[in-house]
């Protein structure tokens, strides 16, 4: 099987994309036929037929995108011809890139043949079958799921659904530029050692299982990995520039005596990511909107280790504020273990089976009323017990929230500013329709008054009458904390 495989990656980026389309593609559109709902009324829908579907090099571009797609034949001039850019090819533009894609294509000489409207599949699904999420047949638990997913891995393979096993193109050795160019979507990539340099191309994995991949000695550039499953990604003495992960689920990287640019997260957070002797530069990290608050809790404080580190002063207080605004928030929102939940309908039964017992005198009256009480009990039980548990993480994380809105916990010292200006505000408005002789009315003499007492520095032109002295002491009071504050903020902003 190793031989096959090593045979496989050794084959020029036609070649190897050929024989997926003969040998490979189709047992995989066999199978989303008879697993995925709907599947074939929406080939027939949007016109793509199985010849369509099998002509691209990227099968996954029939499933990702949110919006109509122009599918394009693509046909070279002759000069443009060699091993790894053929005479014809197919490619998908979104609508709105389409006239301008077409243009450049021109301008080179290379001809373009509308094959197709459509729109992705999953998006066809929720947009016109009004499908959000479908059951995965072979689940024990019968889970649903809006996406395909890898459910189970076994020796030399991984399968979507718990059904269909894909390509395993892993377990070898290959050069950095052998990922390039090929169609890498819905294969198993497991334990695959990537080495060496190679052509500076883009590679895209799509809805692949990459574990434990290891780059080793790599210098090289844009490798993309969208909706794959990745555990334990090794990254070895390398230099990497654009490496992007985009709604993909990431378990344990780790990165060792590497240097990375450019490396972003999109829609996805890595978990218990470890970096060791590496540097780190203009990462993107874009979790999306998610409630796995401890998650991107733990992924900023790791990166805030990394750039204190390097030395990086902006980076490190980007990723502090993340840190303590994540954290504040997973204990704003826990999630909580409810245990074991008392319905009614269980309370029901329970009662009613209590009182065939009571009827056939196998309890008294007394032994009946004890386990009507318990049930209610632990019913209420199962209410009280994590809202008091929220309740309580709420009340810890005041501290923070005070923290956060005042000065954005020391790195957003801007913020004081903000609340100074609104202080001065308010109490300048309450001076105003105050019956305080000399301000009364008067809405300069008011706000003269009101950043005097803000500042504190009390000229003692205007003293306040018996109404106003503890309001005038009040904001003397959040003044002084707020000045305290802007300065301490800005302070600290020259920490590493």
């Amino acid at each position: 099987m190793t031989e096959d495989i090593q045979k496989l990656w050794l084959r020029n980026i036609n070649n190897f994309n050929d024989w997926r389309r003969r040998n490979d593609i189709p047992l995989l559109l066999t199978f989303f036929k008879g697993y995925l709902p709907f599947f074939e009324e929406w080939q027939e829908t949007n016109n793509i037929s199985d010849e369509v579907f099998l002509s691209s090099d990227k099968t996954s571009e029939f499933f990702l995108k949110k919006s109509r797609l122009y599918y394009y034949k693509i046909t070279n001039p002759p000069e443009l011809i060699h091993l790894d850019n053929k005479e014809v090819s197919f490619h998908a533009y979104e609508a709105k890139d389409d006239f301008r894609i077409k243009k450049s294509l021109e301008i080179h000489g290379i001809k373009s043949e509308l094959v197709a409207e459509f729109h992705p599949y999953f998006f066809w699904l929720n947009k016109f079958k009004n499908v959000n999420s479908f059951t995965m047949k072979d689940d024990p638990n019968k889970a649903k799921t809006n996406d395909i997913r890898y459910m189970q891995w076994e020796s030399g393979g991984a399968k979507l659904f718990y059904s269909h096993k894909v390509l395993f193109l892993g377990g070898v050795e290959i050069n950095s530029g052998q990922l390039d160019g090929r169609n890498l979507d819905f294969v198993c990539l497991d334990d695959l050692m990537i080495t060496g340099d190679g052509a500076v191309r883009s590679s895209f994995m799509t809805y692949s299982s990459c574990n434990r991949v290891t780059f080793k000695d790599v210098d090289n550039a844009f490798y993309y990995f969208n909706k794959c499953h990745i555990d334990n990604l090794v990254i070895l003495n390398s230099k990497l520039q654009d490496l992007h992960f985009i709604n993909s689920e990431i378990y344990d990287p780790y990165i060792l005596n590497s240097r990375l640019t450019k490396m972003s997260f999109t829609d996805c957070i890595p978990n218990r990511i470890s970096v060791k002797s590496s540097d780190i530069h203009e990462l993107i990290f874009n979790p999306g909107w998610t409630s796995e608050y401890k998650r991107v809790f733990d992924f900023a404080r790791r990166m805030r280790v990394v750039f204190q580190n390097m030395g990086d002063r902006v980076e490190t207080s980007k990723y502090y504020y993340d840190e303590r605004y994540y954290h504040m928030m997973s204990e704003l929102f826990p999630l909580i273990n409810k245990g074991p939940s008392f319905s009614r309908e269980r309370i029901r039964e329970g009662i009613a089976k209590a009182f065939v017992d009571l009827k056939s005198k196998e309890i008294t009256l007394k032994q009946f009323l004890t386990i009507g009480i318990d049930y209610l009990f632990k019913y209420v039980l199962s209410f009280t017990r994590p809202l008091w548990r929220s309740i309580t993480h709420k009340i810890k994380c005041i501290p923070d929230i005070f923290s956060w809105a005042l000065w954005g916990f020391g790195e957003r010292p801007v913020r004081t500013i903000g609340w100074m200006f609104a202080v001065i505000a308010i109490w300048m408005f309450i001076y105003f329709i105050s019956i305080q002789k000399g301000i009364s009315g008067n809405l300069s003499a008011s706000l003269y008054y009101s950043i005097v007492t803000f500042t504190t520095l009390g000229y003692g032109d205007i003293v306040p009458n018996n109404e106003l002295r503890l309001i005038a002491a009040s904001e003397a009071l959040l003044g002084a904390l707020l000045i305290a504050l802007l300065v301490a903020g800005f302070a600290n902003r020259n920490r590493i």
